[in-house]
């Protein structure tokens, strides 16, 4: 299928096609009629894909194919052929959940949206986050002893010069500044560690932070090695405002939409329905 209509025909047909085999209990399978709002929306669909007008030539093309893929449809269908056909099930499937989808309407008010956003601010806050300095000590292969013994000893030194410049450490891939790191990047990065979940814990109660006045600590360890750290700022968890997220806000609304009333249809299905386990 090379060229461009017959291409376009063939997508346009298999559409057609398959909402046919939907809306089948809703029309006389024996009679096919080629409506001018069936010639439209072929020759609408036609425009939208190469952004122009059919030919008469053309027209009469997409009208006779359509005759011959419908004819070739229904009688597949009287004949059963899509039973077991795992594709047409799918594509029944998505249909129905459009079908759903579509009795959702898209306007929302903004005082709805407004609304939703202060009942429901977990969808929308940002949580606290750490900023902290660290320097690294590898592990050597034989020994975790000397590398905590290292970390202890350039500890001390910082207790009395503070600034980490001439201390003897490692170089860290990730590199020795890290900003807004919240609990979810700190597992994320240095894995369920003991560096990890004591940063974690400060995270939970910031009151500590505020003591330790940008003072080294350690040695903590992680799967890296063993690591000296300073913390440089924390900010609290905080919502976003909605002025700034009012898409973010209509598009997880109308998902939370979308999710229920597809299973308040579910639900009307069942009751349809006797279900055997």
């Amino acid at each position: 299928m090379r060229e461009p209509l017959v291409q376009f025909l063939f997508l346009a047909l298999v559409a057609f096609g398959i909402n046919s085999w939907v809306n089948h209990g809703e029309q006389n399978n024996t009679k096919l009629i080629i409506s001018e709002k069936l010639r439209s929306q072929l020759f609408h669909r036609y425009e939208l894909q190469f952004g122009m007008q059919p030919s008469l030539s053309e027209q009469n093309r997409i009208v006779e194919q359509y005759i011959e893929s419908e004819l070739l449809y229904r009688e597949a269908e009287r004949l059963k052929l899509s039973v077991g056909d795992d594709m047409v099930r799918q594509r029944m499937i998505q249909l129905m959940q459009q079908r759903f989808d579509s009795q959702v309407v898209s306007d929302v008010e903004e005082e709805t949206l407004e609304n939703f956003y202060t009942e429901h601010p977990e969808y929308f806050s940002l949580p606290a986050r750490l900023n902290f300095s660290q320097l690294f000590f590898r592990i050597d292969p034989a020994s975790l002893t000397l590398a905590k013994e290292r970390a202890t000893s350039a500890l001390s030194q910082l207790k009395l010069v503070k600034d980490p410049t001439g201390i003897q450490s490692d170089n860290f891939a990730m590199g020795r500044d890290f900003k807004a790191m919240t609990s979810v990047n700190l597992r994320s990065t240095f894995g369920q560690s003991e560096l990890s979940e004591q940063l974690i814990l400060l995270l939970d109660d910031p009151t500590k932070i505020s003591s330790m006045d940008q003072d080294w600590f350690g040695p903590l360890q992680s799967g890296y090695g063993v690591h000296l750290l300073r913390i440089t700022g924390y900010t609290p968890e905080e919502i976003k405002p909605f002025a700034d997220i009012k898409n973010e806000v209509y598009q997880i609304y109308q998902s939370i939409r979308l999710r229920e009333n597809s299973q308040h249809q579910l639900n009307m299905l069942r009751e349809k329905y006797e279900i055997q386990y």
